[in-house]
């Protein structure tokens, strides 16, 4: 069964940045890095058919991949440098990668993996069992995220052999091979994890189709073939990845030739002249779609108070929201679900439930108490479309009586702050869905408790508890699409209903590039193995 469903990405920062493990053409740098200007002097202008030149805005900090790759930006490389024992294709079904085969037990609570063999790391280690059993068992599993899993057993795991480890469920989920395909599960290898210790994330070693090799801190990272790959050669044997914090910067370069692509797109005047057809020789590629939406720290009293997030809802103004941040080519959103999915309810387009109303805004701040006014406290990535959206949303609450604080951080800072909870009240993220091929993981994110990492401190504080039998009920009925429908859909009304997410609209993230590139989205990360020149 083919579930099209895309991507649930907290796109909060676009990070990437590293060196090479060993094998690479430039020695690690163990974490030193060199900062230099963003003039891109002394970058190769776009040139042969084998290297690629790509633009991409924000800057991260690390490429550990159970620690950075809940950021879109950092799994984008990440998932080109490490794999997963099984990925998503383009529709979202499951496909083999570092394990060959599965089988299920007959009860469904656990499952057994065939490894592929002769794979090799960057460094000329062996990819085997153990190499599982670390990543998962010691790695992970002690890690603050992997303590709190809530689908695999990793602790419990076993090697049955070199090529084959036997993985326990904690609970029965359909949809588990799904979770697998996240970028925290990827494979990394014991030897070089060791020898670079709290390092590795600058440091990767992966088996993937490409190698970091250098990193020049605020300007580019590079990635090189890696020639090996057991899948074969890949066609581009080097790609630059520049970082242009100024989307305008960015179509200035394509349109003069210094790169090939940009990534992640947001420069919304450049996509219209593209669609245009204003832009010889450039065209625009759709990547995927989602929610951009306004959320919540459950840990604070005051926007666990549903009135307060009644009252911020309907005094936000979705059409001027949409036409401020992408000149109206996002669509304003009343649920966080995307049309054509399953969990979506087509009378929300005509009953805009939460919609814009001053009056009843002020209203719904009376009776929470907040008559006077309150304060509080919004913290964002610092990318060009969450700086609009911060600004604008600051300037409508303020209708109503509330005070909006404006934080924009680097991902560095902003994940952390959100992560524990202790300073922001709400925050903006960006193309809310499913990022692992099963509609149901958009819900497991928040309703299930012991699912880790809990951004908005739902787990924490019970918030979906009146959900969590639906959600069994999802999970155990994932092969009855009709009854799966039927169940999402009821989380979705009772999601709407508490306003617990407040969407603002639904986003599109495009690639803008040269035509005569070919590209593979595997998902929503960007498969470089496939990408070529015609």
């Amino acid at each position: 069964m083919v579930k099209k469903v895309f991507a649930l990405l907290l796109v909060l920062a676009m990070v990437l940045g590293l060196a090479a493990c060993g094998g690479g053409t430039t020695p690690a740098n163990n974490g030193n890095t060199t900062p230099a200007n963003n003039s891109g002097n002394d970058v190769a202008p776009a040139g042969p058919q084998d290297t690629l030149i790509i633009a991409i805005e924000t800057e991260g900090n690390d490429f550990d991949p159970q620690n950075s790759g809940v950021l879109f930006s950092s799994s984008s490389v990440i998932r080109n440098v490490y794999e997963p024992l099984v990925r998503n294709d383009a529709e979202g079904n499951i496909i083999p990668a570092l394990a060959k085969d599965w089988k299920f037990d007959d009860d469904k609570n656990g499952i057994t993996f065939y490894l592929r063999e002769g794979v090799k790391f960057h460094n000329g280690e062996t990819f085997t069992a153990d190499d599982v059993i670390f990543s998962w068992q010691e790695r992970f599993a002690s890690s603050a995220t992997g303590s709190k899993e809530a689908l695999f057993d990793f602790v419990n795991m076993e090697k049955r052999g070199d090529y084959e480890i036997y993985l326990p469920f904690k609970k029965q989920a359909s949809d588990c091979l799904h979770d697998l395909t996240q970028s925290k599960y990827c494979i990394m290898n014991r030897k070089a994890t060791t020898e670079y210790g709290d390092k590795i994330g600058t440091n990767p070693c992966g088996t993937g189709a490409y190698k970091m090799v250098n990193w020049v801190q605020g300007d580019r990272y590079e990635l090189e073939a890696n020639n090996d790959y057991w899948q074969g050669k890949p066609r581009l044997q080097k790609i630059t990845i520049r970082i242009i914090k100024e989307p305008s910067q960015s179509q200035i370069e394509l349109e003069n030739g210094k790169v090939d692509a940009v990534l992640f797109n947001t420069a919304t005047n450049d996509v219209l002249r593209a669609m245009n057809g204003e832009l010889k020789g450039i065209q625009v590629i759709p990547i995927f779609n989602g929610i951009n939406a306004l959320q919540f720290n459950f840990r604070k009293d005051k926007v666990a108070n549903k009135l307060v997030r009644q009252a911020i809802a309907a005094a936000i103004d979705k059409d001027a929201i949409s036409k401020g941040d992408s000149l109206g080519l996002n669509k304003p959103a009343y649920q966080t679900t995307i049309p054509g999915y399953i969990s979506y309810i087509d009378e929300y387009n005509t009953t805009k439930p939460n919609g814009y109303d001053l009056d009843k805004a002020k209203e719904y701040l009376k009776q929470a108490g907040y008559e006077n006014g309150l304060t509080l406290e919004l913290y964002s990535d610092n990318g060009s479309l969450a700086n609009k959206d911060g600004q604008l949303l600051k300037n409508m609450l303020e209708k109503i009586g509330i005070t909006l604080n404006l934080h924009p951080n680097e991902a560095g800072t902003f994940v952390p702050i959100v992560l524990k909870g202790d300073e922001n009240d709400c925050y903006l993220s960006q193309a809310i869905n499913d990022y692992t091929g099963s509609p149901i993981q958009r819900f497991r994110t928040t309703v299930d408790p012991s699912y880790s990492p809990d951004w908005d401190g739902s787990g924490a504080t019970g918030t979906y508890s009146e959900m969590y039998d639906l959600l069994r009920e999802a999970e155990t009925n994932y092969d009855d699409e009709a009854k799966l429908a039927e169940t999402l859909k009821k989380m979705n009304q009772m999601e709407t209903e508490a306003c617990y997410v407040v969407p603002l609209n639904t986003m599109n993230i495009y690639l803008s590039c040269k035509e005569g590139l070919h590209i593979q989205y595997r998902f929503v990360d960007p498969f470089f193995f496939n990408w070529y020149f015609e």
